[in-house]
């Protein structure tokens, strides 16, 4: 059970915490339900107090929140009954809280106030919530993520976002980044993150492309070059490791330096990541059976291309092909195949 004094509420920045280095991910759970009954409503507005100012308007009271914490970045998972929140000047001259929030919001509504800008948020949908200027929320019972990104990542990524405190995201358009953070949180729950400048530059990298700066017409044609290049980076380390039997997805975005999710959009029109390393493998296997200098078996060739069974090399030849290992090495190369693997 999280003590709700601890210095992983205190502060939400890419800054030590819990004895963890500032290059690590760290992650801790409060809920009431860990509480005797008569504890909860007590629980909850301390832990809420520590950033805004709570008022409780339904009972029972629940609550639980999930923080995970990367460099520069939070992500704060929570679901909880519904409350009136306020966040004062005084609180932000004292707390330390500086940083922008895209909330998630998953389950029911938000409407209230920020900085004199009135809003309604429906579950599907994102507000930009600058954490720096003051506020004043009605929450239902709801389940949101905060994407809590720190204000110095803010200033030198993604300045545009201190300009946008309000403004709410449709679910359209918010959908991509619901589904990046659920998978980046997948994967700090069962210890399978990435180092955390990758996790933390991949969130960037989704924030900016939910919500490009406004009015800039050339998002879309950046976020294309910028796919073009992830795509050349991941296409080369695949060339280079053809014959590895340790080629995996996992590999490969590590070493093309995107998000796992990033690398599967980027090959989706290759049929996927797994299949176009089959599709090399296969072409590099064709031109050395071609090659009549290649002194090697065909079983030689198929292993050095990384396939660890023979029989199913031979049948995914074939159907790349439509002819067999064997008549290639016989001359017989009608060559290669639009629907290749």
């Amino acid at each position: 059970m999280l003590n709700p004094n601890s210095a992983f509420f205190d502060d939400p920045r890419g800054r030590p915490a819990n004895g963890l280095d500032q290059r690590g991910v760290s992650r801790a759970v409060f809920d009431t339900a860990e509480y005797p009954a008569a504890d909860r409503e007590r629980m909850f507005v301390h832990v809420y107090s520590l950033a805004v100012l709570v008022e409780i308007l339904a009972h029972p009271v629940h609550c639980r929140i999930e923080l995970c914490r990367l460099p520069y970045v939070h992500l704060r998972v929570a679901r909880t009954s519904a409350q009136r929140s306020i966040r004062l000047p005084e609180t932000i001259r004292m707390d330390g809280h500086d940083f922008v929030g895209i909330v998630l919001l998953q389950k029911g509504a938000i409407t209230g106030d920020l900085d004199g800008r009135r809003i309604q948020v429906g579950p599907g949908e994102a507000l930009i919530a600058d954490f720096g200027r003051p506020s004043s929320l009605l929450h239902s019972d709801h389940e949101l993520i905060t994407v809590g990104l720190d204000r110095a990542l803010v200033q030198q990524r993604l300045p545009w976002l201190q300009g946008l405190n309000g403004t709410v995201v449709d679910q359209a358009s918010a959908e991509p980044l619901f589904r990046h953070v659920q998978e980046l949180l997948d994967r700090i729950r069962s210890g399978r993150a990435q180092h955390p400048d990758i996790e933390t530059r991949a969130i960037a990298d989704w924030v900016a492309e939910t919500i490009p700066p406004p009015g800039d017409i050339d998002a879309p044609l950046r976020r294309r070059a910028d796919d073009l290049r992830a795509f050349e980076r991941a296409a080369a380390y695949i060339e280079a490791h053809l014959d590895s039997e340790e080629l995996e997805p996992r590999a490969i975005w590590k070493a093309a330096n995107v998000s796992r999710s990033r690398l599967y959009r980027l090959f989706a029109s290759e049929g996927g990541v797994s299949k176009y390393v089959i599709q090399q493998r296969l072409l590099r296997a064709r031109q050395a059976l071609a090659n009549a200098g290649d002194p090697r078996t065909i079983s030689a060739i198929a292993y050095d291309c990384g396939f660890t069974n023979v029989a199913h090399f031979a049948r995914a030849f074939r159907e790349a092909f439509g002819v067999t290992a064997s008549q290639v090495r016989n001359g017989v190369d009608p060559g290669p195949r639009s629907d290749a693997a």
